[in-house]
């Protein structure tokens, strides 16, 4: 994720995005505006391993 301050910003890293594109495969950019993001919804159901285990790793790390 690349947090930037305005549409020129973002256009110079678009730019730059597809001067470095892969020969194969795709890139899929997505751009929000601050209350665009701020209006997320997220329907989430358990979490999996991955992010039990790496919750409770930034957990440990971050506690002391």
């Amino acid at each position: 994720m690349r947090i930037v301050q305005n549409r020129k910003a973002s256009e110079k890293h678009y730019r730059r995005i597809e001067e470095f594109a892969p020969k194969t495969g795709v890139v899929r950019l997505l751009r929000l505006t601050e209350k665009q993001y701020n209006n997320i919804y997220m329907v989430t159901g358990e979490m999996d391993y991955q992010e039990k285990t790496v919750g409770i790793l930034l957990c440990t790390k971050y506690s002391g």
